[in-house]
C-alpha cells in the first residue's frame, strides 16, 4: 500500500491523515469582540457550527478558512482550520 499523503509504503508518517488512527481534525471559531474563541473537533462539528453562524464549511475544507459576514457585507468573525503541517486540499 502506497500512502497518497506521505508516499510511504508501508506505513505512515506521525499524524498522516491518511492513517486509520489519524487525529480528529480541530477548527477554531472566532467572534469580533469575544474574549476566548471557540475551538471544535471533527468535521462534523464545524459543519453543525457553521449552520449556527453562518458560514460555508466547505470553504474551510478547501481553504482553510472561511469569514463569517453580517447582513451589512462586514466580517465579524470566521472559521479556520488548527491543522498544523498545511492543508491536505488545493
Amino acid at each position: 500500500m502506497l500512502c497518497k499523503e506521505c508516499f510511504r509504503s508501508n506505513g505512515h508518517h506521525p499524524h498522516c491523515p491518511e492513517a486509520e488512527d489519524a487525529p480528529e481534525p480541530t477548527f477554531t471559531v472566532w467572534l469580533v469582540g469575544r474574549a476566548v474563541d471557540d475551538r471544535v473537533v471533527g468535521e462534523s462539528a464545524m459543519r453543525t457550527a457553521a449552520k449556527a453562524w453562518g458560514f460555508d464549511p466547505s470553504i474551510v475544507i478547501k481553504h482553510g478558512e472561511a469569514d463569517i459576514v453580517n447582513e451589512c457585507g462586514i466580517v465579524i468573525g470566521g472559521c479556520y482550520s488548527n491543522d498544523e503541517e498545511g492543508l491536505p486540499y488545493e
